[in-house]
């Protein structure tokens, strides 16, 4: 079924950040392996999936679980019909797909309010920026060693 939760695919490693959230045009193992290689090569082998269903139900496919069930019960959408089932495909799946990615980098750079409300990348970029400073003052009090 088209408007089924489970079509989804996604794989969240060490529970940082998401590997993969993308639409897929059924359910089966083999179109996860599609996504899968290429994010263990962008990210490393994952871990489990926690609250990230959830939420993602929530905030991104449920509007578009219910379009499609409402489509479905109304009618409308005769999931039989091949043609009206890639109708459905043409029409939903860039949406979803936007609506996923823009999930992804809301899930992948939290706020954290015991930082100032940074994000972990902002905080990551911090980190090396001082770190960059703190070894620029070293090598200019090394140059004035010895000098009196």
């Amino acid at each position: 079924m088209l408007s089924d939760p489970n079509w989804v695919q996604t794989c969240l490693p060490l529970f940082v950040q998401i590997m993969y959230l993308e639409p897929a045009t059924n359910n089966r193992s083999s179109t996860a392996l599609t996504f899968f290689p290429r994010a263990v090569e962008n990210y490393g082998w994952p871990s489990r999936i926690e609250r990230l269903w959830q939420d993602a139900w929530s905030s991104v496919t449920y509007p578009y679980y219910e379009d499609l069930h409402n489509l479905e019960e109304s009618g409308l959408l005769d999931l039989s019909n091949i043609l009206q089932l890639f109708c459905a495909h043409y029409m939903f799946l860039p949406g979803l797909a936007d609506a996923l990615q823009t999930f992804i980098e809301g899930w992948d750079n939290p706020r954290f309010k015991s930082e100032g409300g940074l994000t972990p990348n902002q905080l990551w970029i911090l980190g090396h920026i001082q770190k960059l400073i703190c070894e620029t003052k070293h090598v200019q009090n090394l140059e004035l060693y010895g000098t009196d």
